[in-house]
């Protein structure tokens, strides 16, 4: 039985070396997480257990797979397979309709988007008739 040290400084067990494994397959607890058995008081890693020295590494996070999904497995073959079967998983674009969704997102919004512009214009003009409002004016439009 084991006690890990979550990331967020709690402490969580005791629970079973299975159980921590699941964690660490589920990209919930890695080898560098600190733990202790159940009798012990020393905190160490959960990769300094001979329990958990040789688990493998869990499968990288990506955007297009949420913890906890299992990745695809690697094409294997010829460069031109793998090629191939890169392409065949690969999305289309569909650019014409991004252009046409983002038409109509700065048709729903062109008061807003002109509104504010104006605004500031407006604002700009008004500092600059004013010397020392001018010159802290061109101190944020500067950056300086």
């Amino acid at each position: 039985m084991f006690t890990i040290l979550g990331a967020d400084g709690k402490e969580y067990g005791p629970v079973t070396a299975g159980k921590i494994g699941e964690w660490i397959n589920g990209g919930r607890a890695t080898l560098s997480t600190k733990a202790r058995r159940a009798n012990e008081t020393e905190w160490k890693t959960l990769g300094d257990f001979p329990e958990f020295a040789s688990q493998p590494p869990p499968p990288p996070i990506t955007a297009s797979a949420p913890a906890g999904t299992p990745l695809p497995a690697a094409p294997t073959g010829s460069i031109r397979e793998i090629a191939d079967a890169y392409s065949a998983r690969a999305t289309q674009i569909d650019v014409f309709g991004c252009l046409g969704r983002s038409f109509e997102l700065w048709k729903a919004n062109l008061l807003p988007l002109v509104g504010i512009t104006l605004l500031v214009l407006l604002a700009q003009m008004a500092l600059g008739f004013i010397p020392i409002l001018g010159m802290v004016a061109g101190l944020f439009l500067n950056g300086v």
